[in-house]
């Protein structure tokens, strides 16, 4: 499993130039994604199918509306830890 994200270096160059294109998180440290997920956060709250996840897919939505670059991938880096921890 890789251990990076995108942009961070990791991985043949030609890739990270692909997801450079692609997805501006990767090259601007101001990055910021410019809606919100309340809907969404709001329906895993109510679901009970989703109790279990709950926590975990509170705190990537968390993530996501980081404030900057540097935040969202710190955010995503905690997110990705505590749901390797969720299926054991």
């Amino acid at each position: 499993m890789p251990t990076g994200f995108p942009g961070e270096g990791r991985g043949p160059s030609s890739k990270r130039h692909f997801f450079q294109k692609i997805c501006p998180i990767t090259v601007e440290a101001r990055f910021k994604v410019g809606w919100t997920f309340e809907g969404a956060k709001h329906f895993i709250s109510q679901n009970e199918k989703l109790a279990s996840h709950r926590p975990w897919l509170l705190q990537l939505f968390a993530a996501i509306e980081g404030e900057n670059r540097a935040a969202i991938l710190a955010g995503l880096r905690e997110a990705r830890a505590s749901f390797q921890t969720v299926g054991k």
